[in-house]
């Protein structure tokens, strides 16, 4: 048990065990220096005491389902008591003993909010802008680029992420470059570029289906561009 404490003060996130009646039967050091209370102090407590209405109540339906032997994942939001906008990803692990009931969970809390705030900074920067640089911090994370990202950090080499999607109608190209203070990241607007090339493809595939279907000479004409398509039997015949 002495090792297990030792373990589990040492891991950066607020680790407890709830029992069936909600209540509070293990935290670790996590939990002390949040709450700014020992732990002695908070063992017993039920978790509404402790977490508070808002809390409690965004945790509520998750609690249950652990009680009824479900693992449960989720982000709660919340304002803490200084005023600040916290983000926290909590996950809770049944404890299924021999047996029909379930005799509590464990929970696992990660204060993720700078991971939150500087994402939602980059998806504001990209709402605004059609090309550019970011320089992001050795810790930073985002769930769309964690291959790239990695490959930045861990074999320390330029990479990049094509025609992904941001937003509901943006499209854009990312490069990202390892440098000693974390990583560069260059982006550029390439929708205008995408929807020329989906409509150029559309109107091929137009044209292509006419000459199947009239299996004679069918072409496209522009003024500036003169035969801007021709069929098979056009370019034979010219």
């Amino acid at each position: 048990e002495g090792q297990m404490r030792l373990l589990t003060d040492s891991l950066p996130a607020m680790i407890a065990y709830v029992d069936q009646d909600e209540r509070y039967r293990f935290v670790n050091a996590g939990y002390e220096h949040y709450y700014n209370q020992s732990k002695d102090s908070i063992v017993g407590r039920p978790v509404r005491d402790l977490a508070g209405s808002e809390r409690y109540r965004q945790a509520e339906p998750h609690i249950r389902a652990a009680l009824n032997g479900e693992s449960a994942n989720y982000e709660i939001n919340f304002t803490d008591e200084e005023g600040e906008h916290k983000v926290w990803h909590v996950s809770y692990v049944p404890d299924i003993s021999p047996g029909p009931s379930v005799q509590g969970f464990y929970a696992i809390l990660m204060d993720v909010s700078d991971l939150r705030h500087s994402e939602e900074r980059v998806r504001t920067l990209l709402e605004h802008s059609t090309s550019g640089f970011i320089r992001l911090g050795k810790d930073f994370c985002c769930e769309g680029f964690k291959a790239a990202l990695r490959v930045c950090k861990e074999e320390q080499r330029p990479t990049s992420v094509e025609e992904c999607l941001v937003g509901k109608d943006r499209c854009f190209d990312f490069r990202f470059s390892p440098i000693a203070e974390g990583i560069v990241v260059t982006f550029s607007d390439v929708t205008a570029r995408l929807r020329a090339k989906k409509a150029l493809e559309k109107s091929e595939e137009r044209f292509r289906l006419a000459e199947r279907a009239f299996q004679g000479l069918v072409y496209e004409w522009r003024p500036n561009d003169n035969f801007a398509w021709r069929s098979q039997g056009m370019k034979d015949v010219m």
